[in-house]
């Protein structure tokens, strides 16, 4: 549904370029990018609009689900299913997200008619926990919308071992086969050793400021950094508010917290940090792995990981110099921030066998065995 500039269409489109290795592949799309349309092929379908917020979010508070997403997914499937089932396809790949689950709806539609196996990604968790989204109901109405899908699954993965298993206690009906498949890192990897320190050293976090990211805290342990390394700077790229930063104003007005809005053009700030800062839930056992985090690896500088015990980020990439992890603890971030200052301007060597195993080949080659495998089983 989205093979742009947003996280889950970065991911998609990674996915999408290591599995053009393996197979071809078309797509159909209404939200794709220059990059994207020159990578892979896409079958012409309805521009994608939506309703008027009021009666969007009306709708969605009564039924789960964006009305518009199934319109445009029953309309696009009447466009679209004759090219489908003449293609030649081997399977019904529904890449999809929490914010929209349309491709949900048009590929069941695709796969049922067309009599193809039907392979669902989720690059979130289905629903949103409770942790990001404190909304029962509404998750639960959700659940629900998903609910009519599951069982005609033949495949289903998700983008880290401990949302899966999320997803599978929430969804006791999935009962076919389900894997992982990690978000992609960029393929190449940056090496930049700076010579020493440079006269200011520079933290980043790219990425929104929402949720249970507690950037306040943050923000907190760097002011307490500063008082003994004042040649420092916070730099967040993304989308904020100015409430995000009450109590910080005079960081701000001193040049020491430098705020940017979304940029398409992330690689100059990560070029340009020293040290890149990857922001997990303040809460236990979270789900998700940041996309922030995936993206650092291609990287090699210092990573300093905020999140809380059994998060996704602790269990997989734990053990690792160069990522240091804290808790959203002052002192614990002083000590982090002290700790990656030492590590700029040396060769980061303990990250190789994490970052192959987010490269979009290794990923994709993984995902494709497991296609083969299931293709292979429906043809007999």
């Amino acid at each position: 549904m989205n093979l742009a500039s947003l996280a889950a269409g970065i991911v998609f489109k990674r996915i999408i370029s290591g599995l053009l290795g393996y197979a071809q592949c078309e797509v159909i799309c209404p939200d794709m990018d220059t990059e994207a349309r020159l990578m892979v092929k896409s079958i012409p379908c309805p521009e994608y609009k939506r309703f008027p917020y009021r009666i969007e979010k009306s709708l969605q508070d009564c039924q789960g689900y964006r009305i518009s997403e199934v319109l445009w997914a029953d309309y696009t499937f009447l466009k679209v299913k004759s090219a489908v089932r003449h293609g030649g396809y081997d399977a019904i790949l529904s890449f999809v997200y929490a914010s929209n689950l349309a491709p949900l709806h048009l590929g069941s539609r695709l796969a049922k008619t067309c009599g193809l196996p039907w392979i669902v990604y989720s690059v979130d968790a289905l629903p949103i926990p409770l942790t990001w989204n404190n909304d029962v109901a509404g998750s639960s109405r959700i659940s629900r919308f998903i609910n009519r899908y599951v069982p005609h699954f033949d495949a289903f993965f998700s983008a880290n071992p401990i949302m899966l298993q999320y997803e599978k206690n929430v969804f006791p009906e999935l009962k076919c086969h389900t894997g992982v498949m990690l978000s992609p890192c960029a393929g190449n990897l940056v090496q930049e050793y700076h010579e020493g320190h440079r006269d200011i050293m520079t933290f980043l976090y790219a990425g929104h400021i929402y949720g249970p990211r507690r950037t306040d805290l943050m923000m907190a342990g760097f002011k307490e950094y500063l008082k003994t390394h004042p040649k420092s700077r916070l730099v967040f790229v993304g989308r904020s508010e100015d409430s995000d930063f009450t109590g910080f104003e005079s960081l701000l007005e001193s040049g020491h917290i430098v705020r940017h809005g979304f940029t398409s053009d992330i690689e100059t700030y990560y070029r340009e940090a020293d040290i890149l800062l990857d922001l997990n839930a303040d809460a236990e056992n979270d789900v998700y792995l940041s996309s922030k985090v995936c993206n650092y690896l291609s990287y090699d500088k210092p990573i300093i990981s905020l999140s809380q015990d059994g998060s996704p980020v602790r269990l997989m990439m734990e053990g690792l110099e160069s990522i240091i992890h804290a808790h959203y603890s002052i002192p614990e971030i002083v000590c982090a921030m002290d700790k990656a200052a030492g590590m700029v301007g040396k060769p980061i060597v303990d990250r190789a066998n994490i970052r192959n195993q987010f490269l979009p080949d290794v990923v994709a080659g993984t995902f494709y065995k497991e296609l083969e495998q299931l293709t292979d089983n429906n043809t007999d």
